[in-house]
C-alpha cells in the first residue's frame, strides 16, 4: 500500500510540475495590487417576495445606476398576461 502511495505522489508531482510555472504567474498577477482594476460589467439581480427573479447586466456603471434610479423597478415583475402561482391550473380544451 505504501508503495502505491509513493507512486501516486510522484505522478501528482509530475502533473503539477507541468502547470506550476503558469499557475504561479497567474496567481501572482491576481494578487498584484499595483495593477489597476476596471469594472467590465455590472450585474443586477432583483428578487421579489414571490421568488421571481429578474437579472440584468450593464457594460457601464452609470447605466446600472440609471436603471436602479429609474423608479420603474416595480413594473419589472408586474405582468397581467402571465400565469402566477396564485392562478388556477389551466384546463386542456377537448
Amino acid at each position: 500500500m505504501a508503495n502505491i502511495l509513493r507512486i501516486l505522489a510522484v505522478h501528482c508531482q509530475e502533473m503539477v510540475a507541468v502547470v506550476a510555472p503558469q499557475l504561479t504567474e497567474r496567481i501572482s498577477t491576481l494578487l498584484d495590487d499595483s495593477i489597476p482594476r476596471e469594472i467590465e460589467k455590472v450585474s443586477v439581480e432583483l428578487t421579489s417576495n414571490l421568488g421571481e427573479v429578474h437579472f440584468t447586466e450593464f457594460n457601464r456603471v452609470e447605466n446600472a445606476i440609471d436603471f436602479l434610479h429609474s423608479g420603474d423597478l416595480d413594473s419589472i415583475f408586474l405582468s397581467t398576461d402571465s400565469v402566477s402561482l396564485f392562478d388556477p391550473p389551466p384546463t386542456m380544451a377537448e
